[in-house]
């Protein structure tokens, strides 16, 4: 209860500072890079939120890992996590930030399961479809799932679609002969 209480408070001033240098883009792609980063180098999070590394070697690696294409007081805001020991927040605030944008602007977001990656048009072709049944503008991530069979299934907030072939054979054998 009390984490979340203290990463709302830092993504309603991540929110603020944005609102108030009006710079809602450049903070919202990085929130969105920072998530990547740390998704594909967990040992970046591993380093930041280590008690065995002090503040000032912790400063550098952002420094050399949020690299000029960052917005300064984006990465000041990374900083001051590090100088509060709040780096464990870092890649959740960011993901609830991009979501309260997301959702200011009407967008929602979506995992699309496949047993293979889809093409981005064949992407765009089922965010349509979904965006059209839920009457709302939908992006999906395409991610593997080995446990699918064949098919697909969609998942954008509590709304499931599962087109999969193992749902389809789960459905069989509900079925009585």
């Amino acid at each position: 209860m009390l984490k979340d209480k203290v990463k709302s408070s830092y993504v309603q001033a991540l929110l603020d500072i944005a609102r108030e240098e009006n710079i809602f883009n450049p903070f919202y792609k990085n929130a969105k890079l920072t998530i990547t980063l740390l998704d594909k180098n967990p040992q970046l999070g591993e380093l930041l939120n280590s008690y065995n590394i002090d503040d000032e070697n912790k400063h550098q690696l952002i420094e050399k890992a949020f690299d000029k294409s960052f917005n300064k007081v984006f990465v000041n805001f990374i900083h001051l996590l590090i100088a509060k020991n709040k780096t464990l927040y870092l890649e959740r605030i960011c993901k609830e930030f991009v979501e309260v944008v997301d959702f200011t602007n009407g967008i929602n977001r979506g995992t699309l399961y496949t047993t293979f990656l889809l093409t981005k048009e064949e992407i765009i072709k089922i965010e349509k479809i979904i965006s059209d049944k839920l009457a709302k503008k939908v992006i999906l991530t395409n991610k593997l799932d080995k446990q699918l069979l064949g098919g697909l299934r969609v998942e954008v907030g509590d709304y499931v679609i599962d087109q999969s072939v193992k749902s389809h054979f789960d459905s069989l054998r509900d079925f009585e002969f």
